[in-house]
């Protein structure tokens, strides 16, 4: 599968039917607008699974130059920026880390006025102060910290979410699982059914 995905990615040039045009054709304009954005999409989620693939490989060379090219399509995706700065600390070059979260910064404040992201600025500080960086897999908007649970099914992570700056428990899937539509439906409902607990001593 792998293979055909990088077939897939070496064969995009750029837009689809690119200066291909009909005159006095809105229907025509209003469909390839629609392809064009369908199949950018699905170049990006392609991008960020290889790059998942090539992480949990160790082949961080790999990860990175599909990162790049990830990145590349939208220059203010920060999640790549994140996904980045987390690959270069795993090859050994923590400056070209840093060098990311700059150039992170710097796009975000020129195109649009803002700051990084709580979760961008606190990776970059586990950067700079040389703290190891987990290697396992990252949750959006969550900082994920020890294992406090495991079962047949999923594993139980103590984590800080980064918005609100409060303590949680994240329960994940194990990959085994991730790809049953049965087991997902169950886990959706367990899901559903605790978060309606409330008490004191229960972890949100």
């Amino acid at each position: 599968e792998v293979e055909s995905l990088e077939q897939a990615v070496s064969l995009y040039r750029g837009e689809f039917l690119s200066g291909f045009y009909l005159s006095d054709a809105p229907l025509y304009e209003d469909w390839l607008l629609t392809e064009r954005r369908r199949l950018l999409r699905e170049l990006e989620e392609i991008l960020e699974f290889l790059v998942e693939v090539y992480a949990a490989r160790g082949d961080y060379r790999s990860a990175i130059s599909h990162a790049q090219r990830w990145l590349s399509l939208d220059p203010l995706r920060e999640v790549a920026h994140q996904e980045l700065m987390r690959l270069f600390v795993w090859d050994g070059d923590r400056a070209a880390a840093i060098n990311q979260y700059q150039k992170c910064s710097d796009i975000l404040i020129e195109e649009l006025g803002v700051e990084p992201a709580l979760e961008t600025q606190s990776l970059y500080k586990r950067i700079i102060s040389g703290e190891p960086i987990k290697e396992e897999f990252s949750i959006r908007g969550y900082e994920l910290d020890e294992c406090i649970g495991e079962g047949n099914f999923g594993v139980v992570y103590l984590a800080r979410q980064l918005q609100t700056d409060r303590q949680v428990a994240i329960k994940v899937i194990r990959p085994i699982f991730a790809n049953q539509v049965d087991f997902i439906r169950r886990f959706e409902k367990e899901a559903l059914l605790v978060a309606r607990l409330e008490h004191p001593h229960i972890v949100p």
